[in-house]
């Protein structure tokens, strides 16, 4: 009967819900945007160092990478932390590992036994160092740790058992910890802790744990689900310690004395765990937000119905000339600490995520509200309606910071904003948030870490060069500036040809014509540099790129033979597998120079133009052959649809790499996929042989489509070389044919050739 009136009241809630329109006697100002929809010419990029994004094969970690030692001496090395979970059903250890930055030298590598959730970095007042508190799991039980990095000091304290719900042997719940921070003013830091079980039985509980102690102080149950990264603030109350927090409503069926995952709240827990607040604020799946107003004990509420107590249902009603009910409204709240509501206001349209900035020209703190139409409003502290924006498409709100030329740049998932919210940079992964590596004496961000769940990123922030801008102008619009430039000319010379009837138009021709090659001759000469410009960044790119292969594929070698030299005896060396770290430094060797010969092979094809008439038939056959063994392994289907006697203008050699090259990278695409297939076609043209090779494997992210070709970039990072497909574009193009992609991520990849005929 409980569960069947709480359905009764979110039914009542969905129909009947009113809306007040608010009116207010501003103008309200409409901002505009100046759109960048290229990347290329945004006046910064971010040269990304090391990074990884999309790996799936591992229980993600919330924050998987901190700074550990940002240093403002950019002659000095910088040190940072990461933690990596074994693969699924691997019995291996989470690892934390201590590296450096810019050489990516190992400091230190410590085992935690457990799957870990979640972590941070803080400063120890007990111990005087910098520590890492962290969440994890091992078998049916939640834990928290707390390392010192470096000291082999790892010490864990239990927290909860889990109740497995699906009878299959395994506890899987979700740990994070909702804040850090020293809330109750006694110079100690506490970590909140939410045990979420997700579907499994429980529990769904709040833990608050002194860090320099490791004394549990209190624990609440709470069955309405927290969030990891916000929502959850202290009430900087150091007369009477609380925190404040908003929770959603997954509606599983899960309940306790005080919640029920039906209903979203906002709650306040004082010092003693006792909930002093608790109010509904959401019945359908919305999504409320919370965040800290400009002032300590001040907070903005965006939730979906008035603040409601749990054990009460209030339903409005107004008259209306056609239904006598409103439309559904949202609600956007300011309230203090004790949850009293100061400020309110109200909008027909859907909110989305809040984050406080400055606006105007006196840079008075303002709330701006992302809504999920894609527009953006800007309140004042009183929720007074200040500006508006049609259309603003950043990804999530994660700081602000200060790079050179800005000192209030909004960072964004996508990339860094001014802020005016013209869009500056560009970032090609998701983070969930950001930490800065590299500060210069100006206190300007040069390089920083992204980090997400599975993902992470190191890089640096650069500005653009005017000349790198001009360049990307004329390569992007060279055929206009020359068609411009003829028809100038063509102009000039017919209106010289008027003019030439007397010697002094004559005259006026000669001195036109010379003045038109003198320029002509200018342009000329900053086209060839513009173009030397570019050989030398592309000749410095490659050599960039070289020697990063290089080093990773030398790395292990290095770390075999420091373990060799470390031996001191020769029993030592036998029971330390001295043969197996010999064939490690050996294969990361023979790494190093099959790059070395890739990138030999590579700079000589242009010297190897050999044309001749080839039948592409015989070359996928040869191809097709020489792989029967894993298709079979993977069991592919191969569709051919091919005219025999198709001859084109190439070389059988260099074509076989390019087909087999294709192969690969469909074989690759298909591992682990239902009813692989891979279709080959070829068809003659008009003046052209057309060859697809189309799979329905894994695909590529948008991101990535035109970087495939790139020399050096490779999608499978422990795999690849990042020369395959390169090689295989210029081996195309160096016999006048063409090559593009087409590809959707998960469901297939398209690679499309123009063969000349012979």
């Amino acid at each position: 009967m409980r569960n069947l009136s709480y359905f009764i009241v979110i039914a009542f809630l969905f129909f009947f819900t009113i809306h007040s329109p608010c009116t207010y006697s501003i103008d309200v100002k409409n901002i505009k945007l100046e759109s960048f929809q290229d990347t290329a010419y945004l006046p910064y990029r971010y040269d990304e160092v090391v990074g990884q994004n999309g790996i799936n094969d591992r229980q993600a970690i919330f924050r998987e990478i901190h700074v550990y030692d940002s240093n403002k001496d950019l002659n000095d090395q910088k040190w940072f932390i990461r933690l990596y979970n074994p693969a699924y059903n691997a019995d291996n250890p989470a690892i934390i590992t201590q590296r450096s930055f810019p050489r990516f030298d190992t400091k230190d590598d410590d085992p935690v036994s457990m799957i870990i959730h979640d972590c941070i970095l803080y400063y120890d007042s007990e111990a005087e160092c910098k520590s890492m508190v962290g969440v994890g799991y091992k078998n049916d039980s939640a834990w928290l740790f707390r390392l010192f990095p470096g000291n082999d000091s790892l010490v864990v304290l239990f927290l909860a058992t889990g109740r497995d719900a699906g009878n299959d042997g395994k506890w899987g719940p979700n740990l994070y910890m909702t804040l850090f921070e020293d809330y109750d003013f006694d110079n100690k830091h506490e970590a909140f802790i939410y045990v979420n079980s997700v579907r499994d039985d429980g529990p769904k509980e709040l833990f608050c744990v002194e860090v320099e102690t490791l004394e549990i102080e209190w624990t609440l149950p709470i069955a309405s689900e927290l969030s990891w990264n916000s929502n959850f603030y202290s009430c900087r109350d150091s007369i009477n310690p609380a925190v404040i927090f908003i929770t959603g409503n997954p509606k599983q069926g899960y309940t306790d004395d005080n919640y029920n995952d039906l209903f979203g709240y906002i709650s306040i827990v004082n010092n003693k765990g006792e909930l002093v607040f608790n109010k509904i604020l959401e019945t359908g799946i919305f999504g409320t937000r919370l965040i800290e107003a400009e002032k300590d004990g001040y907070f903005y509420v965006i939730h979906e119905i008035p603040f409601t107590d749990p054990d009460t249902v209030y339903i409005y009603f107004q008259e209306s000339d056609h239904t006598g009910l409103n439309d559904k409204v949202y609600h956007i709240s300011k309230v203090n600490r004790s949850g009293e509501i100061v400020f309110t206001t109200e909008t027909a349209d859907r909110p989305g995520g809040p984050f406080m900035h400055r606006y105007g020209p006196e840079q008075n703190p303002a709330i701006y509200i992302r809504f999920i139409d894609k527009s953006l409003r800007v309140y004042d502290t009183s929720l007074i309606l200040l500006a508006e924006m049609a259309s603003f498409k950043a990804g999530a709100y994660l700081g602000e910071t200060k790079i050179e030329g800005y000192d209030n740049a909004l960072v964004f998932s996508d990339g860094i904003y001014t802020s005016q919210l013209d869009k500056l940079l560009y970032f090609p992964g998701e983070p969930l948030y950001f930490e800065p590596l590299e500060i210069d004496s100006l206190g300007q961000l040069r390089a920083l870490i992204q980090g997400g769940a599975n993902m992470y990123s190191i890089g640096y922030i650069e500005k653009k060069e005017l000349v790198e801008l001009v360049s990307v102008f004329y390569h992007r619009n060279q055929i206009y500036i020359l068609m411009a430039i003829s028809a100038l000319i063509v102009a000039l010379l017919f209106a010289n040809y008027y003019r030439g009837k007397n010697k002094r138009n004559m005259n006026l021709i000669a001195r036109q014509k010379l003045e038109l090659e003198q320029s002509h001759d200018a342009l000329r000469k900053a086209q060839k540099k513009i173009v030397e410009q570019e050989k030398y960044k592309q000749a410095k790119d490659i050599a960039g790129g070289f020697a990063h292969e290089i080093r990773n594929a030398l790395f292990p070698a290095e770390s075999m033979v420091g373990m060799l030299l470390k031996l001191k005896d020769e029993r030592d060396m036998k029971s330390n597998s001295r043969k197996e770290y010999l064939t490690d430094a050996k294969n990361a060797i023979n790494r190093a120079i099959e790059i070395t010969e890739l990138i030999s092979e590579y700079t000589k094809l242009d010297s190897e133009f050999l044309p001749e008439s080839v039948l592409i038939s015989d070359i996928l056959n040869d191809v097709l052959d020489a792989n029967k063994l894993r298709i079979d392994q993977q069991d592919i289907q191969i569709d051919i649809q091919s005219e025999k006697d198709v001859t084109i203008r190439s070389n059988n050699r260099q074509l076989y790499m390019v087909f087999n090259n294709l192969l690969l990278n469909s074989l690759d695409a298909l591992i682990n996929r239902k009813n692989p297939v891979l279709e080959i076609t070829v068809k003659p043209g008009k003046d052209y042989a057309e060859v697809e090779f189309k799979d329905n494997g894994a695909g590529i992210k948008r991101e990535n489509s035109d970087k495939i070709f790139n020399t050096f970039f490779s999608t499978k990072p422990y795999k690849g070389s990042g020369f395959g497909l390169s090689v295989a574009r210029k081996i195309v193009e160096m016999y006048g044919g063409e090559i593009r992609v087409e590809s959707e991520e998960n469901i297939g990849t398209r690679f499309y050739l123009k063969l000349m005929y012979n």
